[in-house]
């Protein structure tokens, strides 16, 4: 059943009018879908083929953005390349932020910095605009896949995300995390949300979830141009559904999906 649906599902491909390799996927259900799924990272899948089965016939929508595979995208211009976040470009702030850091020899005076930070703002607008974002009753799904642990962990760990480390985040007082808690899975598996309704919706379930703090969307000091800052700016309902790939959690990660469809369809 589950590949007899896949095989019935249409798509789209949007191409960045800026530069046409970096294209949106776009997956969509009826016009007045109020759940709007985006998977930024291109190298972060674990779920792709399960939510495209999963949103078929319902109020829901899917976009994938995608270039060449990778995390991190390539902005290409006669001067050269230069790469940057895709989950980093949804505010001018972030978009600066996050080519000085992809970017270690880029400087604020450079032509092609300049270029760049243009070009990260156009591709934050473009792809609100085409997902539907600023419609008002929009329920953004972000959906991400992280690494074991974390790269401070003392136990080999990689990457940021980890429920260990949001913890000790919220312990030493971070400014964008409002309340957290720890369900019985793994620590990478996590639920990063905007709402206190969702939180406690999720709570319930025995997730673990992280609740952004309002003022992330007035703070310069934690505009990281993320979707979920975005959101907050815009008072959006964002949750980001987190789940560890290599080896893959693919079933915490579908349990998710199959929770945010209950609670909003």
């Amino acid at each position: 059943m589950f590949l007899m649906l896949f095989c019935f599902f249409q798509s789209e491909r949007l191409s960045f009018p800026d530069q046409s390799d970096i294209q949106l996927e776009c997956y969509r259900g009826p016009a007045k879908s109020r759940l709007v799924f985006f998977a930024p990272h291109e190298n972060e899948h674990v779920a792709e083929s399960y939510i495209k089965a999963a949103i078929q016939g319902k109020r829901a929508h899917f976009f994938i953005l995608r270039q060449a595979g990778e995390r991190e995208l390539e902005l290409k211009f006669p001067e050269g390349t230069v790469k940057v976040d895709p989950n980093r470009i949804f505010t001018p702030a972030g978009s600066a932020a996050s080519l000085l850091k992809t970017n270690p020899d880029l400087t604020t005076d450079s032509p092609l910095y300049k270029q760049a930070f243009t070009r990260c703002n156009r591709l934050g607008y473009w792809l609100t605009q085409n997902m539907g974002l600023f419609k008002r009753k929009t329920v953004i799904i972000a959906v991400h896949n992280n690494t074991d642990g974390f790269d401070d962990d003392g136990k080999g760990g990689e990457g940021t995300i980890s429920m260990v480390r949001y913890q000790k985040r919220f312990e030493a007082g971070a400014k964008y995390i409002r309340r957290i808690f720890i369900g019985p899975g793994d620590e990478d598996d996590l639920i990063f949300l905007t709402h206190w309704r969702d939180y406690r919706y999720f709570k319930k379930r025995k997730f673990s979830i992280v609740q952004q703090h309002k003022q992330v969307g007035r703070l310069p000091d934690e505009d990281d141009g993320s979707l979920s800052v975005w959101a907050e700016k815009f008072h959006r309902r964002y949750l980001n559904l987190e789940a560890q790939r290599d080896p893959d959690h693919l079933e915490v990660q579908q349990k998710m999906v199959d929770t945010v469809l209950k609670r909003f369809l």
